[in-house]
C-alpha cells in the first residue's frame, strides 16, 4: 500500500509521513534538509505518440535514473503520473543542487528504447531547502512552484526557490 506498483518506490500516500517524519528529524538534528520535484517534461505527446505502455517504460527507466543519482538514505517518492519528490536528508541546497543536476544530465544524456525508437527526454526539477518556520506544505509548495518555473523557463533544468 506504500509503493507504487509500476516503479516500486513509494506512492504519495506514504509521502507525507515521511515529511513530516524527515522534517522532525533535521530539525531536531540541526541538520539541512532538501526536497526536490520532478517533472518529465511533455509527458503527454510520449502517451499520445506512442502509447500508455511506452509512456510506463520512460517513467520506470526515469524512476531507474533518479535512483542511480541519490543516495541511499535519500527517499523518492512518485507523487502524481509523471511527478517525482525527493527527500534529501542532511543535504544542504548547494549538495541537494549537485544531486539535481547529475538526475538532469543521466535522463538528458541516455536515450530511451521505446518500441524500437530511441526516445530523447528530459526532465524540469524544483529544488528547495528547510527553513526554520518551514511546515510540509509550505517546503513542498515552495519546491513545487519552483518546478513550475522550470517549466515555464524552458524546462530541462534545476529552479532553487
Amino acid at each position: 500500500a506504500l509503493c507504487d506498483p509500476l516503479t516500486g518506490v513509494y506512492n504519495r500516500s506514504s509521502f507525507d509521513s515521511a515529511l513530516t517524519r524527515e522534517m522532525n528529524l533535521a530539525t531536531r538534528n540541526e541538520q539541512s534538509f532538501s526536497v526536490l520535484v520532478i517533472d518529465i517534461d511533455h509527458f503527454k505527446s510520449v502517451n499520445d505518440t506512442y502509447g500508455h505502455s511506452a509512456g510506463d517504460e520512460v517513467i520506470k527507466t526515469i524512476v531507474d535514473r533518479i535512483k542511480l543519482n541519490i543516495r541511499n538514505t535519500d527517499q523518492l517518492f512518485r507523487y502524481g503520473g509523471e511527478e517525482f519528490v525527493v527527500l534529501l536528508n542532511n543535504s544542504d541546497c548547494d549538495a541537494a543542487h549537485v544531486i539535481a543536476d547529475r538526475i538532469l544530465d543521466s535522463v538528458r544524456d541516455d536515450s530511451i528504447d521505446v518500441h524500437g525508437e530511441s526516445l530523447h527526454v528530459t526532465v524540469s526539477i524544483g529544488l528547495t531547502c528547510l527553513f526554520p518556520d518551514d511546515s510540509t506544505s509550505s517546503i513542498f509548495e515552495r519546491a513545487d512552484a519552483a518546478l513550475y518555473t522550470a517549466k515555464d523557463s524552458g524546462r530541462d533544468q534545476v529552479i532553487v526557490a
